[in-house]
């Protein structure tokens, strides 16, 4: 197993330095939000005659600084596994197998406070109990830290607690088979009184028949993606938790009959969406757009690569592998804005052209510009947001850019039909061929009966 990273607009792998990928195994990336750090696990599998993984108890973490193309090792007690980046502190968290009791009982996590600085503010984090099967090793194998407002059992004020997501696996001593996979859902309070931490509010998915797994918190509202299994499928499902205690399974085209596992939010307000779908043997990077005039894949599935040729890789892939997206800070790629300036020239007069003024912050070979067009029919909730439900009306090219502020006109038709009276969300997209490099907000407008253009604003 190997580190890649992608850029999703251009489909193009980006290249990494010596020392991140070497001839151990190498999985579970956690971005920090501008793309600069890169921690993941390291370990050394040594699959039996027979094709079983039994997951080595000799774990470490290691941090790429992309700025310095320096990787070093980071963590190398407790077993660390699965560690994820949160995005607004910025703090981190890894998994630890169980200290307490190896053969299963207690929770175990470990954390520090800022993603360059991991000599400061380590602590582990144990509570609950738990077993595991007999014959079977309690693993986490992916953790996230966050925060939530929670009302206080001695001074009932509600007060910030620290918020705990993790993934459980119980792990066969002889095969390395998943025996159950299970996701914790868990808020925390410091006792004084007490070496631990209380319990607040406490959810838990996942079974023997139906292991679930990687549950990722998006910045800002903690509203939860992870994957649960049904038989053979695996679907992305989603919670607001704690305020919902129920999983809710993630709308198409972000569920279909192919399995889809490793959700993790686009920072810093998770507009995106991205997920791994594996269809005929191969492994599809998706992403998926949240922006209200879009609300669709960003790009079409990207191939990451085949899936592990053994079946036990593959379920070791599972558990142990992960996902992590961040902004990108590639050089060249542009930003789409409308401004003020922008808006104030969509309004017109009944007959008139309307006047396009994007700003483009750079310019690629290729890169062309366009707008997508999609009628407001109501509203509705996606993926714990409310936005507007639309209609794709369709896609209007425009033309070539240059950096700094473009001009065009547009006569207001979608595939030579003129928009009827309604109200309508128009989102720039810049793209190379076929793919999006970047989308502009969505710009919200009414069109009335005598076709003029009016409330013309930002759609949030």
């Amino acid at each position: 197993f190997e580190i890649k990273l992608v850029n999703v607009a251009t489909g193009l792998q980006i290249g990494l330095p010596a020392g991140v990928n070497t001839t151990d195994d190498e999985l579970h990336p956690a971005l920090s939000p501008d793309g600069r750090a890169v921690v993941f696990m390291r370990t050394k599998l040594q699959p039996k005659l027979n094709g079983d993984v039994v997951p080595p108890t000799e774990r470490s973490l290691v941090m790429l600084d992309r700025v310095r193309g320096v990787a070093s090792v980071l963590v190398t007690v407790g077993s660390p596994a699965g560690p994820v980046i949160r995005t607004s502190t910025p703090n981190i968290a890894w998994g630890i197998r169980p200290v307490e009791n190896f053969s299963g009982s207690g929770r175990s996590m470990a954390r520090h406070s800022t993603v360059f600085n991991f000599g400061l503010g380590l602590q582990k984090t144990s509570y609950g109990s738990g077993s595991a099967p007999a014959g079977s090793t309690h693993e986490v194998t992916h953790a996230a830290l966050g925060s939530v407002t929670e009302r206080d059992t001695t001074t009932f004020q509600f007060v910030p607690t620290a918020a705990v997501w993790l993934s459980h696996a119980a792990i066969d001593n002889v095969s390395g088979a998943l025996t159950k996979g299970s996701v914790e859902l868990t808020t925390l309070r410091d006792v004084p009184a007490a070496p631990q931490f209380e319990v607040g509010q406490a959810k838990s998915f996942g079974s023997e028949t139906a292991a679930a797994s990687h549950p990722f918190p998006r910045n800002g509202d903690n509203f939860t993606a992870l994957d649960l299994a049904d038989g053979d499928d695996v679907d992305i499902q989603t919670i607001s938790w704690p305020q919902e205690q129920t999983l809710t399974v993630a709308p198409s085209p972000i569920t279909t009959d192919e399995p889809e596992r490793m959700p993790a939010w686009s920072p810093p307000d998770g507009n995106q969406l991205g997920f791994v779908r594996t269809s005929s043997g191969r492994r599809k990077l998706v992403v998926f757009d949240l922006t209200p005039g879009i609300q669709n894949p960003l790009n079409a599935p990207l191939d990451i690569g085949a899936e592990p040729p053994t079946p036990q890789l593959r379920s070791y892939q599972s558990v142990w592998g992960g996902l992590s997206l961040a902004l990108s800070n590639e050089p060249g790629l542009p930003t789409v804005i409308c401004s003020a300036a922008c808006i104030r020239g969509l309004p017109s007069l009944t007959g008139k052209s309307l006047v396009l003024k994007p700003s483009v912050t750079s310019t690629t070979p290729l890169q062309r510009i366009g707008i997508f067009v999609a009628q407001v029919t109501g509203t509705r909730t996606l993926l714990g947001r409310t936005v507007p439900r639309i209609r794709t009306i369709g896609r209007v090219p425009l033309g070539r850019t240059r950096k700094g502020i473009n001009t065009f006109r547009w006569n207001g038709k979608v595939a030579g039909r003129r928009l009827k009276a309604g109200t309508y969300l128009l989102t720039y997209r810049a793209l190379r061929k076929d793919r999006v490099l970047s989308t502009s907000d969505s710009i919200r407008f009414t069109v009335t009966k005598s076709g003029k253009v009016t409330q013309v604003r930002r759609q949030s």
